[in-house]
């Protein structure tokens, strides 16, 4: 909710002052992390088949004291999540890298048993620190990600979606929200779910056809969102 899109903001505004990953608007993509630490020890990523993907980072969450789960979009290998050891540690090579909405090349090693795989490198091909300028931004951004995971099936490839969500978070990256951002990627998101025709579509139809076929409300952000542009 609404604590929730606070408490990322105030995340992104922590590393912006503090972090030397966001000291300049316009950073170079990090070189590659490697969890060197694990690569002698059985079952560690360096010892286990490796996949590599480009992939948006749609949620983190916290395991362990030191750990994360992080979720994410990708256009080939659709919905997954992988586990990022060690990541909370101060000194970890992970810190700084792992926060919502980025994307990245990464590279991880498929769980023998069950779907949480171990992620074991991670390089920023995009950022997009300019999301982090606004709270409206963000709630859209966490909006939109959100829809996604209601609709999508984990492990099923997702070019179009991956495509679309892609596009719309680089525009949030220097442009505020609008009702018609919205509403064109709603509609977009119905047409590749084969909900809509690709004729002309009334206002707030797509949403109501998400929301009816997959028999489940929208995202509470979707509220929030047109509250906080409608009082702009």
């Amino acid at each position: 909710g609404g604590g929730e899109v606070a408490r990322t903001v105030q995340r992104f505004r922590h590393y912006a002052s503090s972090s030397r990953h966001f000291q300049q608007e316009k950073c170079t993509v990090r070189p590659c992390v490697l969890l060197r630490q694990w690569q002698k020890r059985p079952g560690s990523p360096s010892l286990l088949p490796m996949e590599k993907t480009e992939a948006i980072l749609i949620s983190r969450a916290r395991h362990s004291e030191t750990t994360l789960i992080v979720s994410w979009c990708s256009a080939d290998l659709g919905l997954f999540q992988t586990i990022a050891k060690g990541a909370l540690r101060p000194k970890s090579p992970f810190a700084g890298l792992l926060d919502l909405f980025i994307s990245a090349e990464i590279r991880f090693a498929r769980a023998r048993t069950g779907d949480l795989h171990t992620l074991a490198e991670a390089r920023w091909t995009s950022p997009r620190l300019g999301l982090r300028q606004s709270y409206g931004r963000v709630l859209a951004a966490t909006y939109l990600v959100k829809l996604v995971r209601l609709v999508a099936e984990p492990h099923a490839p997702l070019p179009e979606i991956h495509r679309l969500l892609s596009k719309a978070l680089d525009y949030l990256e220097t442009h505020e929200p609008s009702p018609a951002l919205v509403e064109r990627f709603e509609l977009r998101l119905a047409e590749d779910l084969g909900l809509v025709g690709g004729g002309a579509t009334p206002q707030g139809a797509s949403a109501r056809a998400i929301e009816e076929n997959f028999h489940r409300r929208l995202p509470e952000q979707r509220r929030q969102l047109l509250e906080w542009m409608a009082a702009r």
